[in-house]
């Protein structure tokens, strides 16, 4: 089914076991295509109303939850395609993915897809029967969220709560650096990246970025560059600083040793070990600046508002 990593036979629902459903909210459950019913072991499925598919005689999944998202596309569905490349009696399989992907994941996706594989693309909540489909593990993992009326207290986050898969990074990387990196980038570039979404505004932008701008930083909005001009961008970066989200994905091409300083209002919901299990895996070192949150915002805690104090940002970029 588009836009859900589930996967229904006519009577049972596949998972993988990195779930914890007296815990975790899956997205699929938020958007109402499933309801798990937990005490019963059950789940239920709603399945929109697009025209199912032909029946495909054999495919590789690559739909997920959150494919749509830039980071999670890059650490959650790239990697499975870099590693199911290099098994040979499965090259000739195609894909399915999901439907109305932005530009620059399908541009990643035409770099990786070496083969020449069919797409075959399924809208949210659409229907395909697979007679034999290959499903990969996951290669990263993170609770999309919580179940409601879970204390903060009760949760005890800890690294184990942020999975990667190394090699999957690793492969992504070896696939895509020597085909996108033309190297002719100046060295040990420093780049703040500005956030455009509506979501997790900080409050105090102008003030950082003239401070940013003082200490050698170059401002961008990732999004404005394509996938390719992107990986070129990053593999030469020394420093980076940037605000919690989709775009910091591209640290995975940054080179070993780059420094990742991420701008974070506090939350006690918060995975803070996210971006930090990702650069400990790539041999770069990770800053967190922890921001007071905007308390006007109204928005769920993990995703309210910041202002960032300068002072802190100096001593986290170590200047």
């Amino acid at each position: 089914m588009g836009g859900c990593d589930f996967v229904f036979t006519r009577t049972q629902c596949l998972h993988h076991d990195l779930y914890k459903f007296e815990r975790d909210l899956p997205a699929e459950e938020l958007h109402g295509m499933i309801i798990a019913y937990r005490r019963k072991n059950l789940v239920a499925r709603y399945a929109k109303a697009h025209e199912p598919l032909e029946t495909i005689s054999e495919a590789i999944s690559l739909i997920g939850s959150a494919s749509a998202n830039y980071v999670h596309w890059l650490t959650e569905t790239a990697p499975k395609l870099a590693l199911i490349d290099e098994v040979e009696n499965l090259r000739g399989l195609p894909l399915i993915i999901d439907a109305n992907l932005h530009p620059n994941i399908l541009e990643s996706l035409h770099w990786l897809n070496a083969n020449g594989r069919k797409l075959i693309p399924l809208k949210q909540g659409q229907i395909c029967k697979v007679d034999k489909l290959v499903s990969i593990t996951p290669v990263a993992y993170v609770p999309f969220d919580y179940l409601r009326g879970i204390k903060p207290e009760s949760l005890k986050i800890d690294p184990s709560w942020a999975m990667f898969v190394p090699c999957g990074l690793h492969m992504l990387r070896q696939k895509l650096l020597p085909l996108l990196a033309d190297g002719k980038n100046v060295p040990g570039r420093r780049l703040f990246l500005r956030r455009t979404s509506q979501l997790r505004q900080m409050r105090n932008a102008k003030e950082v970025e003239a401070a940013l701008l003082d200490l050698g930083f170059q401002t961008i909005e990732p999004e404005s560059f394509s996938f390719s001009e992107q990986v070129d961008l990053f593999s030469t970066a020394e420093i980076i600083v940037a605000q919690a989200g989709a775009s910091l994905g591209n640290m995975i091409f940054a080179p070993e040793g780059c420094h990742v300083v991420i701008l974070s209002a506090w939350s006690p919901f918060s995975i803070y070990y996210y971006f930090s299990n990702l650069a400990s895996i790539l041999g770069q070192r990770c800053s967190y600046v922890l921001c007071n949150p905007d308390k006007t915002d109204h928005a769920h805690p993990a995703h309210k508002g910041l202002d960032v104090d300068i002072h802190t940002l100096r001593e986290a970029i170590g200047q």
